[in-house]
């Protein structure tokens, strides 16, 4: 079974959708996949074909006050 995000690393600028949930500091619910089916970025086709429905992206995580990524 393919793990589609384990150790998957891509630069913070190569992830609109990511910038702007650390721009608002909000949690993102997306509750149906589909709507990233055209997606071309390599994580958005990986989870797509590994059957996931939907995805919550929790708050930005810091660390010293630096950001240091996301919990998926």
């Amino acid at each position: 079974m393919d793990k589609p995000l384990v150790h998957y690393q891509v630069p913070l600028d190569n992830a609109p959708s990511l910038k702007e949930i650390l721009a608002k500091g909000l949690p993102r619910v997306v509750n149906n996949l589909v709507t990233f089916e055209k997606g071309i970025h390599e994580h958005t086709q990986r989870i797509g074909r590994s059957g996931y429905a939907a995805s919550y992206t929790l708050m930005p995580i810091f660390h010293g006050g630096e950001f240091v990524g996301f919990y998926f």
